[in-house]
């Protein structure tokens, strides 16, 4: 009898212990069928899952094209900073012209650069050598700025459509449609989308699916993009306001700094740092809501403004690139450049990048204003230029884009008319 008992006390514990390691092999695989269904069904899903089980190798030339530009202020924060080692002087890698005019600011990532013509074709470029990966017209016009942000593609078009694309193909993920033009570049921040529009509002949106998180509504239109940093969105309306949020969409701080902005502001901590439709630079306290300086000039600020530790950096219609003392927004030189500079500027190492809309590109010396490199591109540049690690790109409103690199690039071309300053060639 005992020993009945216990042959059947055994063979229950090993069905148990059976049934526990079936169910769990079925548990374990309805994860793995459910993680892949979830990967086909959301292409960005599917990009990650192939990132991670992908192997490349690189030449040296690949890895020259290292680096990225996501938004046309190069951080989500609209600093201007990028990431780059180029010294001057440069070199023309190549040029191509494309027949439609560029007002939007291209992205690179991955060795492509994207960019937007203003009749609405979107297009994919290898920077190696110009040549074309794909093209897609999702929408309409396009003048806003592109983004990148978990291998999607974001662009929004003068229809009021804002477009999440897969990046590699051009294919479309979802889109959103607000009630006017869209002029600011999104930015991302936690897998939140935030874009504003002429329709007065700011929206954030879920990067996966496009749908809306919230709103905010301002007195006039949205040109710009919204800055993100230390728990703050902050957009300038048209309405004169500097409207400080956070991350729910709750009004913190409106700041009326006079008139309309057209910019898009920048921020450093606690600073931001933005120019108005009349001539105005200011830098603002984000948390007490304190202007702690303002520059009176004469024309309107169009262009973003670049944030480095010894000097802040924008563009005026004044037809000048200036410099301002973080500290007192006192002037630290300024620079002519022949007509509006409505393109933000960039900065990496000391140097500072202007184009301007006559055709003008200008590497400055940030410490004291000395022009280091210039060309002429006989074309106006109202877009912000794109920085890599070793390349400069450029779109002008006659259709071209100029690849620029360091001058023993294996790949250069008939340069523009350029001069040098400051440096030996």
């Amino acid at each position: 009898m005992k020993i009945n008992a216990f042959l059947h006390y055994t063979a229950g514990i090993a069905s148990l212990f059976l049934l526990a390691i079936f169910g769990w092999r079925i548990s374990f695989s309805h994860a793995d069928q459910m993680q892949r269904i979830q990967a086909e069904q959301n292409p960005i899903l599917q990009n990650k899952s192939e990132q991670k089980t992908a192997t490349t190798t690189q030449s040296p030339r690949d890895t020259e094209l290292n680096g990225s530009w996501l938004h046309m202020r190069g951080d989500f924060a609209l600093t201007g900073i990028a990431n780059c080692s180029l010294v001057p002087p440069f070199s023309l890698c190549w040029k191509k012209n494309f027949a439609k005019a560029f007002l939007s600011s291209p992205v690179i990532a991955d060795g492509i650069l994207y960019v937007a013509t203003r009749s609405g074709k979107i297009i994919a470029i290898h920077l190696t050598d110009g040549s074309v990966l794909w093209k897609k017209t999702p929408g309409g016009e396009i003048e806003a700025g592109l983004s990148i942000a978990d291998n999607v593609l974001l662009a929004g078009d003068m229809d009021g459509n804002l477009f999440a694309m897969q990046r590699e193909n051009g294919n479309a993920i979802w889109s959103f449609k607000t009630g006017n033009k869209i002029a600011g570049a999104p930015t991302v921040s936690n897998g939140t989308v935030f874009v504003g529009s002429h329709d007065n509002k700011l929206y954030a949106l879920d990067l996966l699916s496009g749908e809306k998180r919230w709103d905010y509504e301002t007195g006039s239109f949205v040109n710009g993009s919204a800055a993100i940093g230390n728990n703050k969105i902050i957009i300038g309306g048209c309405d004169r306001n500097l409207h400080i949020l956070d991350t729910t969409g709750k009004l913190l701080h409106k700041i009326d700094i006079g008139s309309y902005i057209a910019a898009s502001p920048a921020l450093s901590s606690d600073s931001a740092y933005i120019g108005q439709y009349e001539g105005s630079f200011c830098k603002i306290d984000s948390t007490s809501a304190a202007t702690l300086w303002r520059h009176k000039g004469t024309e309107a600020f169009f262009s973003s403004a670049a944030i480095t530790e010894h000097a802040v950096l924008a563009g005026s219609r004044d037809d000048c690139a200036y410099a301002f003392a973080p500290q007192t927004g006192n002037i630290l030189w300024q620079i002519n450049m022949e007509d509006d500079v409505d393109a933000s500027p960039v900065w990496w190492n000391g140097f500072a990048l202007f184009a301007s809309r006559s055709g003008r590109v200008c590497l400055i010396n940030i410490a004291d204003g000395t022009v280091l490199w210039t060309t002429g591109l006989g074309s106006s540049i109202s877009a912000t230029p794109a920085v890599i690690t070793s390349r400069i790109a450029i779109a002008t409103e006659d259709g071209d884009i100029f690849i620029y690199g360091p001058t023993d690039s294996s790949n250069v071309a008939e340069t523009a008319e350029t001069t040098n300053y400051g440096v030996k060639p």
